[in-house]
């Protein structure tokens, strides 16, 4: 429960940050506790950074460019431009791809359409590779923030559907404020008031039993 509450703690600022949650299943006579994402998505955030970019969609990633050679796909779009003119996302310092590469601009201004064709000094460069998933199952994440194709039959690359990117807004953490944390904090009160009651009850018996003075 620490853990969870720690994991509360530190990720709620998090842009883009998707929580764990967790339900329990019955297989038999045995109950087990199952975690899974939650993929649901905040409200856009206003910021009017122009490299702050918001992506419509559960399914619809941003592509990110390992070190590695992999891609790994993520809802942050709080991008940054570096020395070179590449552009980076922010929580990693990793390119975001384009449909023809990594994405390079010479000012730190750009427009960027609902499509996510991006123009610089009003002269196309390309457009964001946005991929689109049949369905998140087969996704693994480390930090809930970046994700990775762990079981291909079950998260297949599709066509993409409707989607639409927003130029100077960011998606916010799903880890809400008063959400997971008063999950993780009303154990340890409903554990409190029990064993206080216990106490009670047990002294009470204990008075009953050798009675008054």
């Amino acid at each position: 429960a620490y853990n969870a509450y720690l994991q509360f703690t530190v990720n709620v600022n998090t842009p883009a940050y998707k929580r764990y949650k967790i339900t329990q299943v019955r297989e038999g006579d045995v109950i087990k506790g199952v975690q899974y994402m939650d993929w649901r998505k905040d409200m856009p955030k206003h910021s009017e950074r122009k490299l702050d970019l918001y992506l419509s969609g559960k399914r619809n990633f941003f592509t990110v460019a390992f070190p590695n050679g992999e891609y790994a796909y993520t809802h942050d779009g709080r991008l940054t431009r570096e020395k070179d003119g590449l552009l980076t996302v922010v929580s990693s310092g990793y390119p975001i791809m384009g449909q023809q590469g990594k994405i390079y601009i010479s000012g730190s201004e750009p427009i960027i359409t609902k499509d996510g064709d991006v123009y610089d000094d009003q002269v196309y460069v390309d457009t964001f590779k946005i991929t689109t998933f049949d369905s998140n199952d087969g996704l693994f994440t480390y930090d809930g923030l970046y994700f990775y194709v762990q079981d291909p039959n079950k998260s297949k690359v599709t066509e993409n559907g409707i989607l639409f990117v927003r130029q100077g807004f960011f998606e916010a953490s799903n880890e809400y404020p008063g959400m997971q944390s008063s999950k993780v904090i009303l154990p340890y009160l409903e554990g409190t008031i029990k064993a206080t009651k216990f106490l009670f009850q047990s002294y009470d018996h204990m008075f009953r039993a050798t009675g008054p003075d």
